[in-house]
């Protein structure tokens, strides 16, 4: 849904509510929640913020003699369990999205992050990597489907 404020477009935020009353913001999110609520696992829903370096090529710190030069961001994943095990729920899994958990990774590499797909979708036009191959390769672990696998809670 599109809208306009002050002469610009912006997307409209949809959310969807999963039958413990959590607000999601998507239809695959709510999906996963949902089977994690009937099965009774203990978790919480964007409830944790990291901070990130979002680094920028060829950029100039100046006088400071960084060699890193960014912006500072917040991530906030979705999934968390009380073991610290964070998990994503990924639908469609964009390059800013691989940005952001390997800049996320590097910052926090005390961290367990997972990622869950809903397809194991190819990444190139070529069909030389899927999502998958992507995760192993950057040392995520990754599963495909509708439910959080037990060894990860």
């Amino acid at each position: 849904m599109v809208a306009r404020y002050g002469g610009r477009r912006r997307r409209r935020e949809s959310f969807y509510h999963t039958n413990g009353g959590i607000k999601v913001r998507s239809k695959f999110e709510r999906t996963v929640i949902n089977d994690l609520e009937s099965r009774g696992i203990e978790f919480g829903y964007e409830t944790l913020e990291l901070p990130w370096l979002d680094t920028v090529a060829n950029g100039e710190c100046g006088d400071r003699g960084s060699e890193e030069v960014g912006k500072h961001c917040v991530y906030t994943p979705d999934v968390i369990f009380p073991s610290g095990s964070i998990v994503e729920i990924k639908g469609l899994f964009t390059a800013r999205d691989r940005k952001i958990a390997v800049g996320v990774r590097k910052a926090h590499p005390e961290l367990t992050i997972r990622f869950l797909f809903m397809q194991d979708k190819w990444m190139t036009k070529k069909k030389v990597r899927r999502y998958s191959d992507w995760a192993t390769k950057n040392g995520f672990e990754s599963h495909t489907g509708t439910a959080v696998p037990q060894e990860w809670i």
